[in-house]
């Protein structure tokens, strides 16, 4: 049985062990050449040095090629032996192609080949190679094989050889994007971004932002009398002006941390120097009302709805009702739970709700939308302000005239009125939140056979928290960027090797979603899970 197999690129370090086996390889094995068999061991460093600078495209002879080698490793034993050309000339259409490839003797028929084909091919589409050619002498029935069974067309044959030809699907494809944000973007919101910035202070501009400010209040079921300002900055910015403007010294605030952005709340009460008690989750864990008990007397509770880093989405209708008995004021950060999960500011009595332009809002990032209810903004007038580019005070004031009080993301303002129509003439929030939802029962049915645990006992649609049993995650979001272009969420902290995070926000198609499971399960069979 095949262990963990990778293709490790040829450095001029490489030790005996490479030397070998490239001794136990024939010189022209099958008519593959390979010069170091009977070569000195000082002459195959120089060999080494000679191949390194071939693969930067350094000291070719005339009519060659850019060429890189690379080794099939299982389990740090090195068992075959790859070459990658960069294009075909002349010549090698006649004989080689842009793949070449032999296995050490010692471990020929157990289905080396077509693994290590298989990943000269991965390396061809990460490289936007989209055509590969490759040659098989006529007697080598079993390379024949494996170009049929990795996908080659045969083309064209003679007395002497076959002629096959791989088209790499992907190869000339952008970066599928299965992170938390940034996310892919459709192709309406794309034309935005692919005319220069607008001028601003003007009518027209005005207009749009109060369309943009009706549009997220009507989606967000905010109460009467509610307002919504448009931050420029990230999310962080978002959940520091809620601590700056709404809180002062006079609350006593219940902090929910059940992640790293609970964690970020925390740090923002410390700085800011606010009376708090934080209420920790374990990592991947609901809250449970039994964990309110003693803080009746609280006067302000700001919670993540959605904690991305663990994928648990909050108990907020429990929250929602210790708050309304208890007369204290609902901060929710929504910054990937808007439009993903079922959000109601007005059933939920929440006086702020804070969202992004890069979550489910599919927009280039830079703009942070905080949502006031009347309670919220009474809050920000009485208030001594303490920041002037995160004052929420000036923020309502020029939103009046559908301004902002200095220069915003402009092109993001304008993608996100784009995306606010296109989400109502679609069917409205509902729908899309349907399709989410869609999209991550298909991806969580379809990987239950992979050695993945679930981390989150209450799952946000918008993320699918992982920890792989048996490998490392670091590793798995390597593999995946490097070599199947495609992006997913790193963890940080002490969770960046534990666990990685699967996005189903954004402009993500039933194709694009294929793509990423066929990945995995590729992974697996690649024993890269194992």
């Amino acid at each position: 049985m095949m262990k963990k197999l990778k293709l490790q690129q040829l450095s001029i370090l490489d030790s005996e062990v490479i030397y070998s086996m490239l001794q136990r390889i024939g010189p022209s094995e099958n008519a593959f050449n390979n010069e170091v068999n009977g070569m000195s061991y000082e002459h195959y460093q120089e060999w080494l040095s000679k191949m390194d600078a071939w693969s930067r495209g350094d000291q070719l002879p005339p009519g060659y090629v850019k060429q890189w080698t690379y080794w099939l490793m299982e389990d740090g034993i090195p068992v075959g032996y790859g070459k990658l050309r960069e294009r075909v000339t002349e010549a090698s259409k006649r004989f080689g192609g842009n793949i070449g490839y032999a296995i050490d003797p010692l471990y020929r028929g157990k289905g080396y080949g077509k693994r290590l084909f298989k990943l000269l091919l991965l390396e061809a589409r990460k490289k936007h190679i989209r055509e590969v050619f490759s040659t098989v002498e006529k007697f080598n029935y079993a390379s024949k094989k494996v170009h049929e069974n990795c996908g080659g067309s045969l083309v064209n044959e003679d007395d002497i050889r076959w002629y096959f030809l791989f088209r790499l699907e992907g190869a000339d494809r952008e970066m599928l994007n299965f992170t938390v944000g940034p996310v892919m973007s459709s192709p309406d919101i794309l034309e935005v971004a692919n005319h220069s910035t607008p001028y601003f202070r003007t009518p027209e501009f005005s207009k749009i932002m109060k369309e943009n400010e009706k549009l997220m209040l009507e989606f967000l079921h905010a109460p009467e009398g509610s307002r919504c300002v448009f931050l420029t900055t990230s999310g962080t910015g978002a959940m520091e002006s809620l601590v700056m403007n709404i809180l002062n010294d006079q609350d006593k605030v219940i902090v929910i941390n059940g992640g790293s952005f609970g964690h970020r709340f925390v740090e923002l009460c410390e700085l800011h120097k606010r009376n708090f008690t934080e209420v920790k989750c374990e990592f991947g864990k609901q809250l449970h009302a039994q964990q309110l008990v003693g803080l009746e007397d609280y006067t302000a509770l700001l919670i993540n709805m959605h904690e991305t880093s663990s994928g648990v989405l909050y108990d907020m209708k429990m929250v929602a009702q210790f708050c309304k008995k208890n007369n204290i004021l609902l901060l929710v950060d929504a910054i990937s739970a808007f439009i993903s999960d079922e959000l109601n500011m007005t059933e939920i009595n929440a006086a702020a709700v804070i969202t992004g332009s890069q979550k489910a809002l599919a927009v280039q990032p830079g703009i942070s939308v905080v949502a006031l209810s009347p309670i919220a903004q009474e809050r920000v007038a009485a208030n001594k302000e303490v920041c002037m580019y995160l004052s929420l005070k000036e923020a309502l004031a020029n939103g009046e005239r559908g301004q902002t009080p200095f220069t915003p993301a402009v092109t993001t303002l304008l993608q996100i009125n784009t995306r606010l129509k296109d989400i109502r003439n679609l069917g409205g929030v509902l729908k899309e939140r349907e399709a989410i939802e869609s999209v991550a029962e298909n991806f969580r049915n379809n990987i239950k056979d992979l050695p993945f645990e679930f981390i989150s006992e209450s799952p946000s649609n918008a993320v699918t928290v992982l920890h792989p049993v048996n490998v490392g995650a670091k590793e798995i979001v390597r593999i995946l960027k490097d070599e199947y272009r495609i992006w997913v969420c790193p963890n940080g902290g002490n969770m960046e090797d534990v666990v990685f995070r699967v996005g189903h926000i954004g402009y993500i198609t039933k194709e694009d979603s294929q793509v990423l499971l066929d990945a995995l399960h590729d992974m697996e069979k690649r024993g890269l899970l194992r």
